[in-house]
């Protein structure tokens, strides 16, 4: 006859697989959170690229609008909205300011490291001032190399002043 309870091994058992069932999951979540982390930042950008375009169109105090990005310290990179008078991004004009989120971070070749790039519309026409069209990636991992191994959304100004984003093969806005 066999005693009742469990042995220490099948004990042993049962709690490896429960931390592994516990790992996959927790893994599995980390992953979806970052991958709609930058996603929503792709978004946001997006958005406020328009917002500094409306407001630049309805001459909102009486300025030009942009949208500042910011890597000059990257491990705090940002962006903001702003106007401007002059052409030039000037902190004091902020009318928004936005940190990326802590893991995800400006793809260098799109806003290198130590430097900034400003998109700014005009009150006429709504167009770029520069008149050239802009596309800013953003990556999840390997911030600080040139490659990622999670996707890399793009937004993009175009030269006419339309604004949209590729994210993974989806165009919106």
């Amino acid at each position: 006859m066999r005693p009742y309870g469990f042995t220490l091994i099948e004990t042993m058992i049962v709690v490896a697989i429960i931390a592994i069932v516990a790992t996959v999951i927790s893994l599995n979540l980390f992953g979806n959170r970052t991958a709609a982390d930058l996603n929503n930042a792709t978004k946001d950008i997006g958005t406020l690229l328009r917002q500094a375009q409306s407001d630049s169109l309805s001459e909102k105090q009486g300025s030009a609008w942009g949208v500042h990005f910011d890597n000059t310290n990257p491990a705090q990179p940002f962006y903001s909205l702003f106007y401007t008078t002059n052409g030039t991004y000037n902190s004091a004009n902020e009318a928004g300011h936005y940190p990326l989120p802590t893991d995800i971070c400006y793809v260098s070749s799109t806003v290198s490291m130590g430097s900034s790039l400003n998109v700014i519309f005009s009150e006429v026409s709504g167009a770029p001032i520069t008149g050239a069209s802009t596309s800013i990636g953003l990556q999840l991992e390997g911030c600080g190399t040139a490659s990622s191994t999670s996707g890399v959304p793009a937004i993009t100004q175009t030269g006419s002043g339309e604004v949209f984003f590729d994210n993974f093969g989806r165009t919106n806005l």
